[in-house]
């Protein structure tokens, strides 16, 4: 399999593939690390916790689905 070079001065010559490769790497790198919720349900709750408290933790769990 021959790889395309990308023509450009940006792109320092590299292939498609390194580029994005590259690329995804750097994304992955900007992610933020996954809440831990039950440090958050300790901190907020525990047995009696308020309607905003759930809200926040499901929030968070949403979050953490995302950054998989």
């Amino acid at each position: 399999m021959q790889k395309e070079k990308i023509i450009g001065e940006a792109t320092g010559g590299m292939s498609r593939d390194e580029y994005i490769d590259n690329t995804a790497a750097d994304i992955l790198k900007r992610i933020p690390p996954q809440y831990d919720t039950s440090k958050v349900w300790k901190k907020f709750g525990g047995e009696n916790i308020s309607p905003t408290s759930v809200v926040l933790l499901q929030e968070l769990d949403r979050f953490n689905n995302l950054t998989i």
